[in-house]
């Protein structure tokens, strides 16, 4: 999930402290992203040959929706 983020901030060029990690946040991470998205314009899919956001929320979560710190075995608790 790590990658996923460095990805999103390389890409739209956003300042690494204001993304939730979405490791801990998913929910906020998926929030922050959708209002990006909302302020950028819509690309080509060639696969789906129709013009559509940068990123399918709908598949992000099938893919990486249920995968947290907690989920792959860790219970660490940060005070």
């Amino acid at each position: 999930l790590k990658e996923l983020q460095d990805m999103c901030i390389y890409l739209f060029d956003i300042d690494p402290d204001d993304i939730p990690d979405p490791r801990y946040d998913w929910d906020g991470y998926i929030f922050f992203l959708k209002r990006i998205i909302m302020k950028q314009k819509l690309q080509w899919n060639p696969i789906k040959e129709k013009v559509l956001p940068w990123i399918d929320f709908k598949e992000l979560n099938r893919i990486y929706g249920g995968i947290t710190n907690q989920s792959m075995g860790c219970q660490c608790t940060i005070f």
